[in-house]
């Protein structure tokens, strides 16, 4: 039943990087991470995702902005876009493991030249593909 598999993940420890820590851990993040924004909102793990990209030495990362309503590479920095929301505790970081990079090497350099791929031509990954940032040591 749905129910019973929440409260056994709830049961687990989530971690995650502080939002106050984002800067210090910066240099742990990797283009093609995937970043998640764990919320203090009743009922929710994380409010947003998006993909780590270093752009001109600054960490940020690319989404589906709500308000540019497209895909987007964000301007402002990952850190300062965590701080600007009130309700954000910090980013959890996930990557996926040595050995499963098929989509990471198609994605990234397609976002690099500018030509987003599709959606549908993205291969999804198993929750077992990726490694998660513990809160205690940055990635």
């Amino acid at each position: 039943r749905m129910a019973d598999k929440e409260k056994e993940i709830n049961l687990r420890p989530h971690y995650y990087v502080p939002k106050q820590e984002i800067e210090k851990c910066s240099s742990g993040i990797k283009n093609g991470d995937i970043l998640c924004f764990v919320t203090s909102i009743k009922g929710l793990d994380v409010t947003h995702v998006g993909i780590a990209y270093w752009k001109d030495g600054q960490l940020t990362f690319i989404h589906a902005s709500s308000s540019a309503k497209k895909v987007i590479i964000q301007a402002s920095s990952l850190r300062d876009y965590a701080e600007g929301i009130k309700s954000c505790k910090g980013i959890l970081v996930a990557r996926p493991l040595e050995g499963k990079l098929e989509s990471h090497a198609l994605v990234m350099p397609a976002i690099e030249s500018g030509e987003y791929p599709d959606i549908k031509d993205m291969v999804p990954y198993p929750v077992s593909d990726f490694r998660i940032a513990r809160q205690d040591r940055c990635p």
